[in-house]
């Protein structure tokens, strides 16, 4: 009954931002933290105890245990989160290989332009759209929003430049990525071949 009346409240109306109301927000984010503690609880017993080797680590039984990049001395639950950070590109890039390596930059680049991206949507943005006044919006969460900034007001700039500062910082991190990974040559090789079969 109380999933029917959460569902029922997502209907679009014009008093909340594009039909969302804070009761919906709220109660998708209890629903999805509590399914990822139990994925994150069942992951980290059977990392614990072993159980999923095959499916986790299958280099170790198909090409023996010398492509295992990393296999921790202390086996705790959450052992594995100090393994991530303790293995080294080279070793990756030894034996894993190149494709790996490329993956999880992709993921630590992706990883921080969020973090760095978040700092300014909750020390900038979240304040400046909580502080303007729009008569139209009376939701908690649609004042969150852009749509609680008027058409004709001076604050929509610093959406404007967010936007700028994102997309600079985007650029200047995926530049960095490619200068320090030596992937310069790969990019103009595949850039190169794309050439040769577009023409």
């Amino acid at each position: 009954m109380e999933i029917q009346r959460h569902l029922q409240s997502a209907v679009a109306d014009k008093d909340t931002a594009f039909g969302v109301n804070s009761d919906v927000v709220c109660y998708t984010l209890y629903l999805n933290s509590g399914i990822f503690i139990i994925l994150l609880t069942i992951y980290c017993v059977c990392h614990y105890k072993t159980i999923a080797d095959r499916i986790y680590c299958p280099r170790k039984y198909l090409q023996g245990p010398d492509h295992i990049p990393f296999e921790s001395k202390d086996r705790y639950l959450f052992s594995w989160v100090n393994d991530c950070f303790s293995v080294s590109t080279e070793t990756i890039k030894r034996k894993i290989g190149l494709d790996a390596l490329l993956f999880l930059r992709f993921e630590r680049l992706c990883a921080t332009i969020f973090c760095l991206s978040a700092i300014y949507g909750l020390a900038v943005l979240l304040p400046v759209n909580y502080t303007s006044h729009n008569d139209g919006v009376r939701d908690a969460f649609a004042k969150m929003s852009i749509s609680n900034i008027p058409d004709k007001e001076g604050k929509l700039w610093w959406h404007v430049l967010g936007a700028y500062l994102f997309t600079s910082l985007a650029c200047v991190l995926i530049w960095r990525q490619v200068v320090e990974g030596n992937l310069l040559y790969f990019i103009i090789f595949h850039y190169f071949i794309l050439c040769l079969l577009i023409v």
